[in-house]
């Protein structure tokens, strides 16, 4: 009977351990820290973030076939070094005051800081509200370290 009693309290201490172990793992890093130096000294990234709803004004929602035209035509064209797209549920508030939602596209582009490449996200956010007749299309841009 003393042994199983014993297990019993050394077992928490062994999860603390491993637990101890474990997160400090997740700490380790293969390259220094960033310092003010490295981090001027590094091409300036942005994330950017757009998110396209799905409902069409007066009814109906782009369709898979439209959606995948309009990636074709308009998004990968300007960005064929890359770009992510999933999907989401999303909710806002419209113009006239009430409660939209619908489902939404989001496409993620990573690319370098500049104007040649905010002109051509804008373009795209453009494009979907005339063709899909939007109201607004958010944009979300942070910076972002970026590594290959």
């Amino acid at each position: 009977m003393e042994r199983p009693l014993r297990r019993a309290r050394i077992a928490p201490y062994a999860a603390l351990l491993l637990a101890g172990s474990f997160l400090a793992g997740c700490e380790h890093r293969t390259e220094p820290r960033d310092t003010p130096e490295t981090a001027a000294a590094a091409p300036a990234w942005i994330r950017t973030e757009c998110y396209l709803g799905m409902n069409i004004p007066g009814g109906g929602q782009v369709s898979a076939a439209e959606w995948q035209a309009f990636l074709d035509s308009e998004v990968t064209p300007r960005f064929r070094e890359g770009l992510t797209v999933f999907e989401a549920s999303g909710q806002y508030l419209g113009q006239d005051g009430k409660l939209v939602r619908e489902p939404t596209k989001v496409l993620l582009v990573l690319h370098p800081d500049g104007a040649e490449h905010r002109a051509r996200v804008d373009a795209v956010a453009a494009a979907y509200k005339k063709r899909f007749k939007q109201e607004s299309v958010l944009i979300v841009r942070t910076r972002a370290q970026v590594s290959f």
